[in-house]
This record gives structure tokens, C-alpha cells and sequence, in this order.
């Protein structure tokens, strides 16, 4: 035989069927780590907004018994005067005893600085003192696409 003289006989012999199993473990894990990072498992924190069905074109007033105006940098007016987030829950509890209603309406302007996290800090604490809040919006004009209070 052409194998005798390199005594290659005694490596054919050694023909070991086992079945390792690690490459196979390793397999099953890869496949299990792409099934839970591509399914929606994953919860990203957020709030559920129901949304108003609503014609673009004809928004309509609610006659609102306060005003509050965010401004960037954590500046809120309310009433005339000038608050924080933290002094704006005392002012809103005054606001509450004063007015004695239950149906307080709550009109909030934002500027286009404001972050949502901010506005909705400044919902929650409005949230026991007034019954519905009301965000400020304007119609585009239809010629220059800007909103018609807008004077930039």
C-alpha cells in the first residue's frame, strides 16, 4: 500500500466520532441574542399620548382661565410673573384657593426651545389643580407657511 512506508495506517484508524457540542452551544446563544435585540422585547420609556381627532384648518378656543408661557432655560410666566419649576407648584396651589373652582382650564404656550421633559413636569404639576390643559396653537398662513402670530 502507498501508505505503509510513512506509516500512515495508524492516523486512519484514529477516526473519532464524537460530536462536540460547544461550537453548538455557541451557535444557539448567537442565534438567541439576535432574536431578543431584533424583537420589540425592548421597552423605550415613554408616555402614551391618546390624540385628538382634529380639523387642521378649523382649530378651535376654550376659553382658558390661566395662561402659563415656557421659555427655554427653566423660565415660566404665569400670571405676570416670573417662576422656576419649583416655586411654579406653590403659585399654582395659591392659584387654586384663590380661584375656588373646579373647572380651571390651564392654556400653555411653549417656545420652540422648550424640551418635552420640561413640559411634562410642568403637566404633572399642574395636573391636581387644574381640570384640562390646553396647548397653544396658530394656523400657518397658507402664503409664507410661517404661524400667523410668528414675526420673524
Amino acid at each position: 500500500m502507498i501508505s505503509s512506508p510513512l506509516n500512515l495506517d495508524t492516523e486512519f484508524k484514529r477516526n473519532h466520532r464524537n460530536f462536540d457540542i460547544f461550537p453548538f452551544i455557541d451557535l444557539c446563544l448567537i442565534g438567541l441574542f439576535i432574536a431578543l435585540f431584533n424583537s420589540k422585547f425592548i421597552f423605550a420609556p415613554g408616555l402614551n399620548i391618546e390624540l385628538p381627532q382634529i380639523n387642521s384648518l378649523e382649530l378651535e378656543g376654550v376659553p382658558a382661565t390661566s395662561v402659563l408661557t415656557m421659555g427655554e432655560n427653566d423660565m415660566m410666566i404665569f400670571e405676570g410673573q416670573i417662576f422656576n419649576i419649583d416655586s411654579l407648584k406653590k403659585r399654582f396651589i395659591e392659584f387654586s384657593i384663590e380661584k375656588d373652582r373646579t373647572n380651571l382650564i390651564l392654556l400653555v404656550k411653549l417656545d420652540k426651545n422648550v424640551d418635552v421633559q420640561q413640559m411634562m413636569k410642568v403637566l404633572d404639576i399642574a395636573r391636581p389643580y387644574f381640570s384640562s390643559v390646553q396647548l397653544a396653537a396658530d394656523e400657518k398662513n397658507q402664503r409664507t407657511g410661517q404661524f400667523s402670530n410668528d414675526n420673524r
